[in-house]
């Protein structure tokens, strides 16, 4: 059953292309042209349309990306703000799509005072860590979320010994001064 319906997904999207399926919401919209972007050529997408890099990359290591349409409205309004490949700061993933970017999964961009790089966002020094969830799944990209720091943790100095009881709280880097992240494998 299961090989009948990847046979399925084949054939639609060669019949129609990757336009016909829509995307994960807030993740780019309706699939866009699907023409590659990026890599040694540099191709740019069309102005409807963002550079969705595999691991969201950023072309890092001259790899390409696929255009996809920019999300037109839906974005949630949570703020989880999000490093784009742009090098600006955008309040969450779907509005750094808006802008024509993809996320960073590198954080390369400037981390204001009181803050530090957790993949592609910023997470509070003071009372806040990185988790980074490892992907070991082809070109799914690693996650990164900011948590709070638990309350039996000093509150001016956190360390990975105050984390060791969180999810993969053993797997603890860092410092409070430079920032806590704790890495949970792929799987």
């Amino acid at each position: 059953m299961r090989l009948a319906y990847l046979l399925f997904l084949v054939a639609a999207c060669a019949e129609h292309g990757s336009g016909g399926f829509q995307d994960a919401p807030g993740t780019g919209g309706d699939g866009g042209s699907g023409t590659q972007c990026g890599g040694f050529t540099a191709m740019q997408c069309a102005a409807d349309e963002w550079c969705d890099f595999a691991r969201n990359s950023c072309g890092a290591t001259d790899e390409s990306g696929v255009c996809r349409k920019r999300p037109v409205g839906g974005c949630d309004d949570i703020l989880q703000p999000t490093c784009g490949c742009d090098g600006v700061v955008h309040d969450n993933a779907c509005l750094a799509n808006v802008a024509g970017t993809d996320a960073d999964a590198f954080g390369m961009c400037p981390v204001p005072p009181g803050k530090f790089a957790c993949g592609f966002t910023q997470c509070a020094l003071a009372n806040e860590y990185c988790q980074h969830s490892g992907s070991d799944i082809g070109n799914e990209p690693d996650g990164f979320v900011c948590k709070p720091v638990p309350a039996t943790c000093p509150s001016q100095t956190p360390s990975c010994s105050c984390l060791t009881a969180e999810p993969c709280g053993t797997n603890c880097a860092g410092s409070g001064a430079t920032g806590l992240t704790v890495t949970c494998l792929g799987g």
